[in-house]
């Protein structure tokens, strides 16, 4: 049975973690063995997966330079004697990791090629994604969540041949999704409180200024009542902006152990995120039968196909008529039963199918 070592430097709030987690995870139904390696800067180490094996880097007085030379030297390094057949690397800054070992096969998970564009906002990541790409065209294999994300990497290195396309699966079951469904529709009838939902990290491409712009448009109606919820930790300067605005319809929570709890307390997503790779929130919201409106761009056309309600970038006035539209029940059953229908594209059989077919 094909061994497969499994590469990981991300927190466990990061969707590249996620996304490789699910490949791990599936490893006895798609037929392979594998172990977990936890890359772990020195720092904030108790937002790291703790199980499998610890990989700790280097401590500097920059974190983003100790960061890229625990992911360019230092863990690859330390993980150069590890016998797999194959690695799955979780994204390109781990790209040296298993170049000195016996691995017949490396394949390089690459969640979005933003730090390329014009949305990269970190200049360390920038750097070691320009050093990654040259080096990717030599991999077995690249993995991307979206057929977006698949093409934009092809354009990147010239070909998209070896280029799969691997969507994340949901999580929640479809009986689980219906329940909350036919309880939000009864919360919408009753016209008191519409619950509006964002999860997101605090990157400038993430806008969660107009979310918050988005709340203060709509805290003066009442029946019903408009209450938004962002989940996200804050840097001080948005922490400042946002205070400044004084929304009074606005719940930040910083950090939150068990997302279903959120979700289960969601009526709607709101998702003006200007770029993603794939965007799992519009997933789980998707699987519980959650309205979502989302950013006109893609991907969020290809993930939520039909389903969704797509609203021009940072056009507050389109946002706010579209989350009314979704106050009347009839209008907000038939939104909702759409993303739970789209929800089943993204089956776990149709997932580990996949994966089979790329590590078995």
């Amino acid at each position: 049975m094909r061994q497969v070592a499994f590469v990981n430097a991300s927190q466990v709030t990061d969707g590249t973690f996620r996304t490789s987690f699910q490949v791990f995870e599936s490893r006895a139904d798609a037929g392979f063995q594998a172990t977990w390696y936890q890359c772990r800067d020195i720092g904030a180490r108790r937002e790291y997966y703790r199980g499998g094996q610890n990989i700790d880097g280097i401590r500097w007085a920059h974190p983003a330079i100790a960061q890229g030379i625990n992911r360019l030297w230092k863990f690859p390094q330390k993980l150069r004697l590890v016998d797999a057949d194959t690695f799955y690397l979780s994204d390109p800054t781990l790209v040296r990791v298993g170049t000195g070992s016996r691995a017949a096969r490396t394949w390089v998970s690459i969640a979005d090629l933003r730090p390329l564009g014009p949305f990269g906002d970190r200049r360390t990541t920038q750097w070691m994604f320009r050093y990654a790409v040259p080096k990717l065209r030599r991999m077995h294999g690249l993995v991307t969540p979206s057929i977006f994300s698949r093409n934009q990497l092809g354009a990147v290195i010239g070909t998209t041949d070896r280029i799969q396309v691997l969507a994340p699966h949901v999580e929640v079951p479809v009986e689980i999704g219906a329940q909350h469904l036919s309880e939000a529709v009864d919360r919408i009838a009753l016209k008191e409180v519409v619950n509006v939902l964002y999860i997101a990290t605090d990157r400038p491409y993430k806008n969660i200024p107009f979310f918050a712009r988005l709340a203060k448009s709509l805290s003066r109606m009442t029946r019903p009542n408009y209450r938004f919820r962002l989940v996200a930790r804050l840097s001080s300067r948005t922490a400042a902006e946002l205070a400044a605005l004084q929304v009074e319809n606005l719940e930040v929570i910083p950090f939150a152990p068990n997302l279903g709890d959120v979700y289960h307390t969601a009526d709607v997503l709101a998702f003006p995120s200007l770029y993603e790779g794939f965007g799992l929130p519009m997933l789980d919201a998707m699987s519980y039968g959650i309205p979502v409106l989302a950013n006109d761009a893609e991907p969020m056309r290809e993930i939520l196909g039909e389903s969704g309600i797509f609203k021009p970038a940072n056009h507050l006035e389109s946002w706010m008529d579209g989350i009314i539209a979704l106050g009347d029940r009839n209008a907000y059953g038939f939104q909702g039963r759409k993303s739970l229908d789209r929800s089943a594209n993204y089956s776990h059989q149709r997932f580990v199918q996949t994966v089979r077919q790329l590590l078995a």
